[in-house]
């Protein structure tokens, strides 16, 4: 009797909860589809979108220490009007971040002190197939603190016209990540 008497109130329980769980996967849907492909952080800010923002691992799969560098890795487009062209990132663990870019698509990616973001558009060279690689990066130099995998780092994006854009980098957790070579060949 006493089994009876749980057995409707737990099959109702039952059936509530798949109706949750069947109503939360479709929420659950269409979270996954805007954020597919997605491996870092997105920022919009005005006309100009940061995208999978993320620092590479480090090359021993357990941190980056003090005075190591750091690679990160980022697209950039510009879905406005005018040009912008960002002049420096700025990283709080580290002393300095530099921008590299292979401008000539030739592998090799140099130090440069600013990238050109044409009006509706990405980086020149950026609009290769993504398994090609990404055509330009920051470094992270001389790190001033230990960073684990799976941990965020502060940066600042910093624009001649558009101003300063913050993300929090997320450093990749795996020794061997599925990102693209840097520069137009892989390498």
């Amino acid at each position: 009797m006493s089994w009876t008497r749980h057995a409707v109130p737990r099959a109702a329980v039952g059936l509530l909860a798949a109706g949750a769980l069947a109503a939360l996967g479709g929420c659950a849907d269409a979270q996954a589809e805007k954020s597919a492909g997605t491996i870092g952080t997105n920022v919009e800010a005005g006309d100009i979108e940061l995208r999978n923002v993320v620092v590479e691992p480090p090359d021993d799969g357990r941190a980056y220490r003090p005075g190591e560098d750091a690679v990160v890795r980022f697209s950039l487009f510009n879905d406005g009007e005018r040009r912008h062209t960002l002049v420096r990132v700025e990283a709080n663990q580290a002393r300095t971040a530099t921008l590299h870019w292979d401008r000539f698509c030739d592998g090799t990616a140099e130090r440069v002190s600013r990238l050109p973001v044409p009006a509706g558009g990405a980086v020149p060279g950026s609009a290769r197939d993504p398994a090609d690689g990404a055509t330009y990066y920051a470094t992270m130099e001389n790190i001033t603190n230990t960073i684990r995998p799976g941990t965020t780092t502060g940066l600042v994006f910093v624009f001649a016209d558009a101003g300063r854009v913050p993300a929090d980098a997320l450093v990749y957790a795996t020794e061997r990540p599925a990102l693209p070579g840097l520069g137009c060949e892989p390498y």
